[in-house]
């Protein structure tokens, strides 16, 4: 499992490449990984969204789409991937992020201990994760 500076590390490399930019497409490769959202729900509510910032709580990284947070836990093998195009999709994927950009990020986990999560920004309050 990353450690707290690890997180932080990529949280900052996240805010600097995903502020701003807009999802354009999201594909669940592995819907599993969701945690109490479902799949069509997800994509629906973040395509078409722009990301506000990244933040971080404890070991959580949440990503800011008005009005929602799209919360990611790497757990024990969980990685978030930039990609250039989608030529170059990593082993192990289970989501991934098209930007308006042409560009892309995936959420990698080779053992599907991590998860995906949806919430309402006027809920985080009330996540027990947070």
């Amino acid at each position: 499992m990353p450690e707290l500076p690890e997180v932080e590390t990529i949280r900052r490399q996240l805010d600097k490449f995903l502020s701003g930019k807009t999802f354009k497409k999201v594909e669940l490769l592995n819907p599993a990984i969701l945690k109490d959202t479902k799949p069509s729900f997800f994509c629906r509510a973040l395509e078409g969204r722009e990301v506000s910032s990244v933040q971080r709580k404890g070991k959580i990284l949440l990503v800011q789409v008005k009005p929602f947070a799209l919360l990611i836990h790497l757990k024990l093998t969980g990685r978030v991937l930039y990609l250039k195009d989608l030529n170059s999709l990593p082993s192990y994927s289970q989501a991934v992020f098209l930007l308006s950009t042409g560009e892309a990020f995936a959420y990698t986990d080779r053992r599907k201990f991590g998860y995906l999560k949806l919430v309402k920004e006027s809920e985080l309050s009330l996540t027990p994760e947070i």
